[in-house]
């Protein structure tokens, strides 16, 4: 009680002292078949009461809906321990104050709020949760939010099956122990008397296991912690994930049990929300399908993309499964992303387009697993048009012209659905982020005039708004507020031809006998983003990225200039280049400022080079151009 701060992590607000995980193996009579049993544990110490949310426990149950397995939670304590006048004082929370409720199709949660979280506060919570699910093991997080001091997981696999087992997410030092043991497992059965029928009485029996026994422990963890383009938070983690390969019952054969992406395509075009619904797509009005029987291929599908958009707004869900398909969504005008997108796939099917459901993760939501297909990893639909050396990606639920996707399904991979060329598709390719800046400047003896243009194409044109345009100026004024601004014009071009701001300031009359000039005023890094010394995940840019910034300053020839070095450096195995060129012909100087960054995943071993790159750009963007009358 009497601790005062993390000795690993003195900042901490709050820390897991401990938490233990003892998983096995049961056989359950009623349903003939194995269930993991799991037993946790956790205590956790209160520093600050302003993080007092760390007492709101949520506990997640696998449960499909329409499935007869069941996962379940029971046993459920916890305790709240406050020191009130130097002495301990024990508060019991209640089972029935656990709340359950449905999530999505596959996950229930259990949660519960724990009282009276003051500073100095310690708190503990256990339960145990049997499952039917042995294909899918619980996950064991090793990491949290807050700083932990000790995690350890112990788990028995009976000999009957084999899991891939694999440690994922930041690296730290693991303890780890195995060992083998013989391991019994009792079951009971009706008396078969034949024909069909059971008498009295069971006959009982056992089996036994020459089981393995494994504890794997950290100390001292860090907390998850926030990183620049670093999206899907729940691949950091350090911990271990359980995949079940194959069964190999005794007196049976081996059964390989692992799903692959053929098998799971093809349930999927069986299903009735996915599959035998984009047959659907014959629903529009007899005097529309006249004018679309009579376009051309390209212009059918730019006329169908925007009239899905048109006619059916998003209700703000997602998903990847639909049972409401064509008419349905059509008439009601509104409808999740899956309702949209297949709709639309349906709709294209029907006048020969070759449309296919795409299904993915979005972006901070995880990535899926690249060999064993999950269902509940996935939560997003969008349609793929197949023509001759193209593919088309489409997200009607958006607002996005045709081919644009929207920055969340920038997320790695996703699963093209088809007949006999299901395959992975990247869903990163072919997008660019480009900016390109011009700005002509003239400097007198009474002031310095600039005039500046940008241009945003691709998705930097996408979130760009008339106000963006006038919080980049607001920004600018604050930065040289000294100065005195004469002139301000402010215009937005249309999507995908740029934006364009005019402006120049006077400079105060004793600065005109010396004036510093910084060419390269915005429109590309000037500032590094990775501050940090180490970098514990991936670094996730949605595309590829070019800055390009264009300086001309003329200047009266009574000046004498000192001028920046050009320079060139770039990443390795060409990942990313800058160039910084600085000319000078008759009172004129001209410097180009150009930033590509060509690679749109660099791993923890990439990132020290990447973080002195993005320096290096930062540092030589901001060097000065001196003038001396």
């Amino acid at each position: 009680m009497e601790l005062s701060e993390c000795e690993f992590y003195p900042n901490a607000k709050s820390m897991k002292l401990g938490e233990m995980g003892f998983l096995e193996f049961r056989f359950d009579d009623d349903s003939k078949q194995f269930q993991y049993y799991l037993d946790y544990s956790a205590r956790i110490k209160v520093f600050d009461v302003t993080d007092a949310s760390q007492g709101d426990i949520k506990i997640r149950l696998y449960q499909p809906e329409n499935n007869f397995s069941v996962e379940k939670v029971y046993g459920f304590k916890a305790n709240v321990y406050n020191l009130v006048n130097g002495k301990v004082e024990k508060q019991k929370v209640e089972k029935k104050e656990l709340f359950s409720k449905r999530i999505n199709d596959y996950w229930i949660e259990l949660s519960v709020a724990i009282p009276n979280i003051q500073a100095g506060t310690i708190f503990e919570y256990s339960y145990k949760k049997l499952s039917d699910f042995t294909y899918n093991l619980t996950d064991w997080i090793f990491q949290d939010d807050i700083p932990v001091a000790k995690s350890s997981f112990t788990y028995t696999i009976p000999e009957y099956f084999k899991y891939q087992q694999n440690f994922l997410g930041n690296t730290y030092n693991v303890e780890s122990e195995s060992s083998k043991f013989e391991e019994t497992f009792n079951y009971s059965v009706a008396n078969n008397l034949g024909n069909g029928q059971f008498g009295v009485g069971v006959q009982r029996g056992s089996i036994t296991s020459q089981s393995t026994k494994t504890t794997v422990q950290m100390s001292n963890i860090m907390p998850l912690e926030d990183e620049p383009y670093s999206v899907n938070r729940s691949d950091i983690p350090s911990r271990i994930e359980f995949q079940l390969v194959s069964t190999s019952y005794p007196n049976q054969p081996t059964e390989v049990v692992a799903g692959n992406y053929d098998k799971f395509n093809a349930e999927l075009l069986s299903r009735t929300d996915l599959g035998s619904v984009m047959k659907k797509g014959g629903f529009l009005p007899k005097e529309l399908d006249l004018e679309i029987q009579s376009l051309g291929n390209e212009n059918r599908i730019a006329f169908l993309y925007k009239h899905i958009q048109k006619s059916i707004k998003w209700d703000g869900f997602k998903g990847y499964l639909s049972s409401e398909v064509g008419k349905i969504t059509y008439n009601n005008g509104e409808g999740s992303v899956s309702d949209i997108n297949l709709t639309l796939i349906a709709l294209l099917r029907n006048y020969d387009i070759e449309a296919s459901p795409v299904i993915f993760s979005t972006r901070g939501n995880g990535t899926i697993h690249p060999v064993y297909p999950s269902y509940d990893e996935f939560d997003y639909v969008i349609a793929a048009i197949e023509l001759p050396n193209q593919l088309i990606l489409l997200d009607a639920s958006s607002s996005l012209p045709l081919g644009i996707l929207p920055l969340k399904c920038r997320n790695g991979k996703g699963w093209l659905v088809h007949h006999n060329r299901g395959r992975m598709i990247d869903l990163k390719s072919k997008s660019i982020y480009s900016v390109s800046s011009t700005n002509k400047c003239q400097i007198s003896d009474e002031k310095v005039s600039i005039e500046a243009n940008k241009t945003f194409k691709d998705y930097a044109s996408l979130s760009r708004s008339k106000q963006d345009s006038i919080s980049m100026v607001e920004s600018f004024k604050k930065e040289i507020s000294n100065s005195d601004f004469s002139v301000l014009n402010v215009s937005l071009l249309d999507y995908a031809v740029g934006e364009s701001t005019s402006y120049d300031y006077s400079l105060e009359a004793e600065m005109a006998d010396e004036i510093y000039f910084q060419p390269i005023l915005d429109g590309t890094v000037l500032e590094n983003p990775f501050k940090r010394e180490k970098r514990t995940s991936i670094i996730d840019f949605p595309y590829n990225q070019s800055y390009r910034v264009v300086t001309q300053v003329n200047y009266p020839k009574d000046y004498k200039v000192e001028l920046p070095e050009s320079t060139r450096f770039n990443l390795p195995d060409k990942k990313g280049s800058f160039s910084y060129s600085v000319s000078q012909t008759d009172g004129v100087i001209t410097v180009i400022s150009n930033l590509k960054v060509s690679a749109k995943e660099f791993g923890i071993n990439e990132y020290p080079a990447l973080r002195q790159f993005y320096q290096l750009v930062a540092d030589k963007n901001q060097e000065l151009i001196v003038f001396t009358k």
